[in-house]
């Protein structure tokens, strides 16, 4: 996605380096909280030069850089729904996936299951009249600030660059999502752990995120927003009754 926006975004002449026929490059990859991760490439090398010159547009000016090489990172991401949790209109709250086998996925694109379905998840190719929960109360793009530091899975901080510019499955790189009421992946989430850490919207902004919404509009979104409000703006059609403030 970034490399087709770098099109317009005065950036034709990195547009015209993509091969869009073959595989994207990542400059580096995060595991899953092993020991051993840190910069690894991967991905197919005629794209190697483009992953590694991201403009300056796909930066955010407070965030700070982080140890890998600038300009193969970005400090914002695409809404990729909300993780495992659904909304359920008869009981009026989130319902759990994982516990619900007879959950209806026509609302989630086949290729991503577990989630509910949001403008940008994986494969798609919505319009704006997919949208019909409005596009005031959708979201399109949210801050994903490319440094952060954790605690991995075995005990030890760690800081990382985990949004590289050019998406290319990894788990780490791409996507903000929500999972209903969890507080884990709410705004700038004081969550320790690799998962929640890399799929939750985080900035340098003191009390909240910028998210752009699918009319266009910008909107600064708290830290302490209602999260079935917030997680209710991830799905394009998912009918919740709720609305950001």
């Amino acid at each position: 996605m970034a490399s087709r926006h770098s099109s317009l975004l005065e950036a034709v002449a990195l547009y015209e380096k993509v091969d869009f026929s073959v595989g994207s490059y990542q400059v580096y990859e995060i595991g899953y909280g092993s020991a051993e991760e840190g910069p690894a490439s991967a991905g197919h090398a005629n794209n190697k030069e483009v992953a590694e010159n991201a403009p300056d547009t796909f930066r955010c000016p407070s965030a700070m850089d982080g140890p890998f090489k600038k300009g193969t990172y970005k400090d914002y991401s695409a809404a990729g729904g909300t993780i495992f949790f659904y909304w359920n209109p008869g009981s009026n709250s989130w319902k759990d996936r994982r516990s619900d086998t007879k959950q209806d996925y026509t609302l989630t694109y086949p290729s991503r299951r577990r989630t509910s379905a949001a403008v940008f998840c994986q494969n798609s190719w919505y319009s704006f009249k997919d949208i019909v929960d409005g596009t005031s109360n959708t979201f399109l793009l949210l801050e994903a600030m490319n440094t952060i530091s954790m605690i991995d899975y075995e005990g030890n901080r760690k800081t990382f660059n985990f949004n590289s510019f050019i998406w290319n499955g990894g788990w780490d790189t791409g996507y903000v999502m929500s999972c209903g009421s969890n507080s884990s992946f709410q705004p700038n989430s004081g969550t320790q752990y690799p998962w929640e850490v890399a799929r939750g919207a985080r900035s340098a902004h003191p009390g909240g995120i910028n998210a752009a919404m699918a009319d266009a509009s910008v909107r600064f979104i708290s830290e302490t927003v209602n999260l079935n409000a917030y997680s209710a703006a991830f799905t394009r059609s998912g009918g919740e009754n709720f609305e950001l403030p």
